[in-house]
């Protein structure tokens, strides 16, 4: 836990606002912190082999990962009530976690990993009130979701007639369901680049076709900074077409272009 200085120091804001400038308020609002740590937050239990109310879990989520989720409550069956992604008000004798979303998960797919730090707020004496909360953080105990695994959901788009309409294209890789990662004018053209580049892909039961591999781009200053195996290849960067690489581990396609800044490299194709 940290000091009674270190507590002042981490809401400096206070001063400014005319709040918290006795010794006795400080205080009050220390014990707070160091209510919450003692009630919620002790050493690791081997017995209990669970998370349990206040840990914090790292766990995926219709494909989506969390590595700061917070456990509002565990029920006598052991299913969490959990925030992926939110902020904890406590007043020192409970807490209420606010933020989204929240979803529930069995505690048995957990292992203990560690501690790591989480931060609390409190209104703390004079209550609610813009720029009036009171910061601390604590360690806390961290659990890891077990065989935790992301699947590589990219989309490949092979000839769908409004799609293509749109973008007059046979072939279109979206990445993230957002951004157009690559897109071929045959199929042909397709086939040769992935296989040259070591991607591959599959077809769900609905048809639609999805990459094997995670995607994603990179820049890069100088050829030194390359791992090894990469592939070179021909791609834009920065609206040019100009002298790209890859590199496929795979599990994850990288395409590598060259910074518009880096003279050295980034020279456009004509």
């Amino acid at each position: 836990m940290m000091t009674l200085e270190d507590f002042k120091k981490s809401n400096m804001c206070w001063n400014g606002n005319g709040y918290y400038t006795t010794e006795k308020e400080w205080n009050s609002n220390y014990q707070i912190a160091n209510d919450v740590e003692k009630e919620f937050f002790t050493h690791y239990d081997k017995s209990l082999m669970q998370p349990q109310k206040g840990d914090m879990i790292e766990f995926v989520n219709y494909n989506s990962f969390y590595n700061h989720a917070l456990v509002e409550s565990v029920d006598k069956f052991g299913l969490m009530y959990v925030c992926e992604s939110g902020s904890s008000w406590t007043n020192g004798k409970s807490f209420s976690t606010s933020g989204g979303a929240f979803t529930h998960i069995h505690s048995s797919n957990f292992e203990f990993v560690g501690y790591e730090d989480r931060v609390f707020w409190t209104w703390g004496c004079y209550g609610a009130g813009a720029q009036q909360g009171i910061y601390f953080t604590i360690k806390v105990k961290k659990f890891r979701q077990k065989d935790m695994k992301i699947i590589p959901m990219h989309e490949i788009y092979f000839n769908s007639p409004h799609y293509m309409r749109e973008r007059r294209s046979k072939v279109v890789i979206m990445q993230d369901f957002m951004y157009i990662f690559k897109e071929f004018y045959t199929i042909k053209a397709f086939k040769e680049w992935a296989g040259y580049v070591g991607l591959t892909y599959r077809k769900d039961d609905s048809g639609q076709y999805y990459t094997n591999q995670f995607l994603r781009s990179k820049y890069f200053w100088k050829l030194e900074e390359l791992p090894e195996g990469c592939k070179p290849l021909e791609d834009r960067s920065n609206g040019s077409k100009v002298r790209c690489f890859a590199h496929n581990d795979g599990e994850t396609l990288t395409i590598y272009r060259p910074n518009p800044n880096a003279k050295d490299v980034y020279i456009p194709m004509s």
